[in-house]
């Protein structure tokens, strides 16, 4: 009889208290399961769902990026605290001073203001994009794990988990030999970079040069 449990991982003070109300898992990383992994069970059915995931949070990177990096440039500018009510540069004190700004004489004010807007309308949006994709993934993840078989149990963790895990050690120790290898091998040509041949020859020259020296002082 085989058994597959998905459970969410509690902070150490949760074990502590009981009677804390248990996390709601919301998402794919809110949920454990130890004989076979989540993100194997992902890559393997849901790689699309993944995917489109990925490249939502890598959006919301972008976004977030230049927002950040417009509210830096205008700090002491259009984006200035001290321009809106109370110094705060909230959304409807953002739209206010739009409003009450002249659409000729502020062209470029206004058009930084409705960027800053843009970008936090998409980053809002993406934020809740992703969250409910996650969602959406979590729910057809409970769902696979119920109807997995054994045999497909069997060759994920076989297949995906011990063999992914024996392959990376491998190479790991494959790469601390080459290293190894690699610094004695150096280690060995710098000791012999002169040939046998080429160290007669300077000990030839320098006998040489000693009995000219000793010549020289009558010996």
């Amino acid at each position: 009889m085989r058994i597959i449990q998905l459970y969410t991982p509690q902070p150490a003070s949760k074990k502590k208290d009981e009677k804390k109300k248990e996390k709601k898992a919301v998402a794919p990383e809110d949920v454990v399961c130890d004989l076979l992994p989540v993100p194997i069970v992902i890559d393997e059915y849901f790689a699309e769902k993944r995917d489109v995931i990925a490249a939502a949070e890598e959006l919301l990177g972008q976004n977030e990026a230049q927002l950040a990096e417009l509210v830096e440039e205008q700090a002491d500018n259009y984006l200035d605290e001290d321009n809106f009510p109370d110094s705060k540069m909230t959304d409807a004190n953002v739209k206010k001073r739009i409003k009450a700004l002249d659409k000729r004489t502020d062209a470029e004010e206004i058009a930084v203001l409705q960027k800053y807007l843009d970008l936090k309308g998409d980053i809002s949006l993406n934020k809740k994009l992703i969250k409910e994709r996650k969602y959406d993934l979590l729910t057809a993840l409970v769902v696979k794990y119920a109807d997995l078989s054994e045999a497909e149990i069997k060759r994920l963790v076989i297949e995906k988990k011990w063999f992914t895990s024996l392959a990376l050690r491998l190479d790991c120790e494959m790469q601390r030999i080459s290293q190894q290898l690699t610094s004695k091998v150096l280690a060995l040509a710098e000791r012999y970079a002169q040939t046998l041949p080429e160290i007669d020859a300077d000990i030839t020259d320098l006998e040489a040069k000693v009995a000219a020296h000793l010549k020289q002082m009558g010996y």
